[in-house]
Order: structure tokens, then sequence, then C-alpha cells
């Protein structure tokens, strides 16, 4: 079984860079992140595994000197990244030995991730966040959502974060699309940074940060690139929504200006 080191897991709202960030972190020779798993597999498999919490636990208060619990303990990622990669959506990327930092991207899985961190204990988590706008309009484009939807999820999405910033079982870094157009290769680099990437200077140095992903995808050439007016009453109305965006990234450089003291 995989000697699991580092586990990462990738999520945030939809159309907000997971796929990026993922293809990026994948051209580093110690890091494999898979694809998605359908969300059903996922709540299957922390099931499975709070079942078997609770089973081993009530071994260890039956039986003292029990060792198997601490076996599973132990074990648990590794299982949980094998069972990840059973449920793949996609094809399985290879993992090597030699690989330091493993796990799977999956958008909202945030919503999750406190159950996660119950099933399997502490990981690094990954957050995805960009500005509702644009988030929006790459969800109209791929999927003609609704905006109302969409921002019901987008709230629900950063109030999970900002209270997973605040766990000590999380090791917890964010991700912008927005902020890596402002200055790309710093960006990336707190990311290699928080990630503890080895020789993360020739990682940064394969990455191109204008080949986004999602360019290659069908529905690009529909994409919109405006609000409709009906949409832009709406967010008159929600001024909370980009309030919300800045209020995550204070809270969030906050804490990593606090890491730095």
């Amino acid at each position: 079984m995989l000697n699991v080191q580092d586990f990462l897991i990738i999520g945030g709202p939809p159309r907000s860079g997971t796929r990026f960030i993922t293809n990026a972190l994948n051209t580093h020779s110690n890091v494999v992140i898979q694809g998605e798993m359908h969300p059903n597999v996922l709540e299957t498999t922390l099931d499975y595994l709070h079942r078997n919490n609770e089973f081993y636990k009530n071994i260890e208060e039956k039986k003292k000197d029990e060792v198997s619990s601490k076996i599973w303990k132990r074990k648990r990622a590794a299982l949980f990244y094998q069972m990840i990669c059973a449920g793949q959506k996609h094809g399985v990327k290879s993992t090597p030995k030699n690989t330091n930092l493993i796990g799977f991207k999956l958008p909202r899985v945030e919503l999750r991730a406190l159950s996660m961190a119950r099933a399997v204990g502490g990981f690094k988590f990954l957050y995805c966040l960009r500005n509702f706008e644009a988030h929006f309009l790459s969800c109209a484009s791929r999927w003609n959502s609704k905006i109302d939807k969409v921002a019901e999820q987008y709230r629900i999405s950063i109030a999970t974060a900002l209270e997973m910033l605040s766990r000590d079982e999380i090791d917890f870094t964010a991700f912008s699309l927005d902020r890596m157009k402002a200055d790309d290769r710093l960006h990336l680099a707190h990311v290699a940074a928080r990630l503890k990437l080895s020789e993360s200077e020739v990682w940064l140095k394969n990455i191109d940060p204008t080949r986004k992903a999602n360019q290659a995808e069908k529905f690009v050439s529909d994409k919109r690139v405006s609000l409709t007016k009906e949409e832009k009453a709406f967010m008159a109305d929600n001024s909370d929504l980009n309030d919300l965006y800045e209020t995550f990234w204070t809270a969030y450089d906050t804490v990593q200006n606090g890491r730095n003291i």
C-alpha cells in the first residue's frame, strides 16, 4: 500500500480553477492529483470509513491492548486514496512510489471536508475561488445556470471555507485565478510554498499561466462575457456576493500574515 506522506484535496465552487491548478500540480514529478469522482461514490466511501472508525473505537474500549486500530488509523488515508482511484469518472493516474503528495479534486467538496477530516484525519485542502461575476458567467456558459442558484451555492461555499480556515486538522491553502492574473508567478509560488513542493522553482518554470484547461472545452465558443440586464439587477440587489469574496481573502491573508510572523 502507498505510503502517504501528504494528502491533498482540491475544491471550491465549480468553474473556479480546480482543473487548472490540478493540471499544474500534476506536472510536478512528486505529485499525483486524481480527477473527479461521483459525489455519491464519495459519500459511500466516507460512510465506510466512518463505520470502521467507530468499529475500531469500540474495540479499543473493550480491549486496551488491541493494536489493529492503530494500523487502521495509520493506513486509512492510503485506503481512502485507493477508493478514490476506484471511483474515478475518467482514467486513473499512476502513482509512483516516490510520490509525496497525492489526492483528488472535486468542486464543492469543501462541503464534505469536515466529514473527511473525521474519516481519515488531517489533510491539506486547496480551495479555489474567483470573483462571483466571472464564476457565474462560466457556470452559465457551461450549464445555463440560474444566477440565484449559483449565488446561494457561492455563499455556502465561502462560509464553509471561512470555517475551515480555523480548523487545526485542515492545512488550508487558497488559489485564485484573479490573483494569478495580477501576478501569476508570485501567487503560484505561494501555493507551492504552502504545499511544501520540492524544487518549486523548477515547477514554476514549467507552468504556463495563460493555458487555462477550459479553453479546450467545446462550450468556449459560446462563452458569455457579460451579464444580462436582469442579472445586473440581481447583482445590484446582492452586493454581499462581492463583499463575501473580499471578506474571504482578507481573512485568508490575515491568517497567512500571522503564520509569517
